[in-house]
C-alpha cells in the first residue's frame, strides 16, 4: 500500500505565508486542509483514511492556563492549548500528532520523558508523536 505524502512547499505556494494569522485562523485552515487531504484517499490508495484534523479546544480555559502554569508549561504551549484541543493527522506520512492537554499533563506527571541529557541538559514537555510506534524507555 502506498502511503501518502503532502510536500510542504506545495502548501505553501497555495496557501501563501500565513505568518501574522491567529491560531484560530490555523484551525479553520488545516481542518480545511484534512478534508481535501482526504478527499477521494481511498480511490487513491486503496484503503480509507482514519480521521484526519484539527480539534477545536472544548475544555474550560482558565482552569487549563492554572494547571499548565503551574506544570511548568511554556506559554506557546499553553496558548495553543486554548485553541486546539489535539491534532490527528494518521494519514499523513507516519502520522502526526499533538496529544490532547490533558495527556500533555499526565505525561508531565511521569508517564513521558520530562528532560534531554547530552550535550545540552533541559527540561522538555512531550505534546506530540509522529505515529511511529516506539519504546521510550
Amino acid at each position: 500500500m502506498k502511503k501518502p505524502r503532502i510536500s510542504p512547499d506545495r502548501i505553501d505556494r497555495r496557501y501563501g505565508d500565513t505568518a501574522g494569522e491567529s491560531l484560530d485562523d490555523w484551525v479553520v485552515e488545516v481542518s480545511a486542509l484534512s478534508q481535501h487531504f482526504v478527499s477521494g484517499f481511498e480511490d487513491r490508495f486503496g484503503y480509507p483514511p482514519d480521521e484526519n484534523g484539527v480539534k477545536p479546544a472544548t475544555v474550560e480555559v482558565d482552569g487549563l492556563r492554572v494547571k499548565m502554569r503551574d506544570a511548568g508549561f511554556p506559554q506557546e504551549l499553553t496558548d495553543f492549548f486554548t485553541s486546539v484541543e489535539e491534532v490527528s493527522l494518521p494519514d499523513v506520512n507516519n502520522g502526526y500528532f499533538v496529544h490532547g492537554p490533558e495527556l500533555v499533563l499526565a505525561g508531565v506527571g511521569g508517564e513521558q520523558p520530562t528532560q534531554v541529557t547530552g550535550t545540552v541538559v533541559d527540561d522538555i514537555v512531550v505534546f506530540g508523536s509522529d505515529g511511529v510506534a516506539r519504546c521510550s524507555r
